[in-house]
């Protein structure tokens, strides 16, 4: 399992080589929850929950795919969603905050509200991001190598935030209330 997230009243699982499942037991059973472009395809790393649209996004081997209609749907149809990034970009989270998708990849941040990207990269000392977390109306950006920004959800701009934080390579972020947990390991 790669990924469990929340949809509605149910729980998505992602698998990293079996596709995405659902279970609204509360994991005592599962359902698959794939069409061609997610079962048992490879590597899928990823899921985000835009409870405002009631749209699950899946990162997989094959590219970025959303899904309408996530916590009804009994015969899901993926569509691929990746105009504006460059073909060959290593796709690694995607989040949202409700109005806006956020792609963390290795050729920078991005952003979409309407399924075109654009990247959002101005201010980054690296392309390398692995994870933009919503956070309020701000945005956090971990890094390889170049450890944490910040930026306002509004206009993104990022800005280093590396003060006391001395592992700069961040992997991944979550936040729960008022805190941020970081998951990173040594330059």
């Amino acid at each position: 399992v790669t990924a469990l997230i929340k949809v509605g009243s149910k729980v998505v699982a992602a698998t990293l080589d079996g596709g995405v499942f659902i279970s609204s037991d509360n994991g005592s059973t599962w359902a698959s929850l794939n069409d061609a472009n997610t079962l048992n395809i490879a590597g899928t790393s990823s899921l985000s929950y835009n409870a405002t649209t009631d749209e699950l996004a899946v990162i997989n081997a094959n590219g970025l795919y959303l899904l309408a209609n996530a916590s009804t749907t009994t015969a899901p149809v993926y569509n691929l969603v990746s105009t504006g990034v460059p073909s060959g970009t290593a796709l690694r989270t995607i989040t949202n905050n409700g109005s806006n998708w956020y792609l963390a990849t290795d050729q920078g941040a991005f952003v979409s509200a309407t399924g075109a990207w654009t990247k959002a990269a101005t201010g980054l000392a690296t392309n390398n991001v692995t994870v933009v977390l919503p956070f309020r109306t701000s945005l956090l950006a971990g890094t390889i190598k170049e450890g944490i920004y910040t930026s306002s959800a509004n206009s993104i701009s990022w800005a280093s935030r590396n003060t006391n934080f001395n592992n700069l390579e961040t992997y991944a972020m979550e936040a729960s209330g008022e805190r941020i947990i970081v998951a990173a390991t040594e330059k």
